[in-house]
């Protein structure tokens, strides 16, 4: 009987310690989803060190296009979503959007190109493109940010699913690509890539974070979207002097 006292004794112990943590963020689960770009270059640092500051807590990120991170969202698959927003409407009835920053979108060509620094709309328009494949969220949204600036149509020489192929293929010298400069800042600085400049208005995009209306973040999963909107505002600042060329901001549907 005294044995059985003492366990119960600490089981409550281990149960009210657990509660605490939970309480105070210290322990328990968050769950976030991102499209492709947002989820390969801008999540991992904080989330990173999130984990580490935090190592009681189960983090789990999951990476796809925009539009299956906003169902998993919807279906409580995740606590919330850091995406890239196109053309995609977003209910206001069944979401809470929040603009965290933009980021800008660079041209990016072969190190050994011989184009010159700076181009035309209009001489960019006949040069090959590495493209992502047509239907994406990515592809959309290049396309719109094209547009901005008069670009119409351009020759496209291959079309890859992932910013990583995309870079492995303008470095074979396929052709230019249009992507986030926080996906291409590594190569830029190194010298593997080169940005070439275009004569006309920055291209940029938005990053939001969205989570059901109804959704109630716990301490530890408001904790974590505390420190990625913290990440990147100093990544893509939401506010900074750029004017954009597309506008993704999100609408009901």
């Amino acid at each position: 009987v005294l044995f059985r006292s003492t366990d119960v004794l600490g089981r409550r112990e281990t149960l009210a310690r657990e509660i605490a943590d939970l309480e105070d963020g210290t322990a328990g689960t968050a769950v976030v989803a991102a499209s492709m770009s947002v989820g390969n270059y801008f999540l991992p640092p904080p989330i990173i060190g999130f984990a580490r500051a935090h190592p009681q807590a189960r983090v789990t990120l999951l990476v796809s296009d925009p539009e299956a991170a906003l169902r998993r969202t919807e279906a409580g698959e995740c606590d919330f979503c850091v995406v890239l927003l196109t053309d995609m409407p977003i209910d206001a009835e069944v979401f809470v959007s929040e603009e965290l920053g933009r980021d800008e979108l660079v041209v990016i060509a072969a190190a050994d190109s011989d184009l010159p620094d700076v181009v035309a709309p209009q001489q960019l328009a006949e040069l090959p493109a590495v493209c992502p494949p047509p239907g994406l969220a990515i592809r959309r949204l290049q396309e719109a940010a094209l547009r901005g600036i008069g670009v119409l149509h351009r020759p496209v020489s291959i079309e890859l699913g992932s910013a990583e192929a995309m870079k492995q293929a303008v470095a074979a010298g396929l052709g230019l690509a249009l992507l986030s400069r926080t996906a291409v800042r590594a190569e830029l600085a190194t010298g593997a890539l080169r940005e070439i400049r275009v004569d006309a208005p920055p291209m940029t995009q938005q990053v939001w974070m969205v989570r059901r209306a109804s959704k109630r973040l716990s301490p530890l999963q408001a904790a974590l979207a505390d420190e990625i909107k913290a990440a990147i505002s100093t990544i893509a600042p939401a506010g900074f002097d750029i004017h954009s060329t597309i506008d993704a901001r999100p609408s009901s549907a």
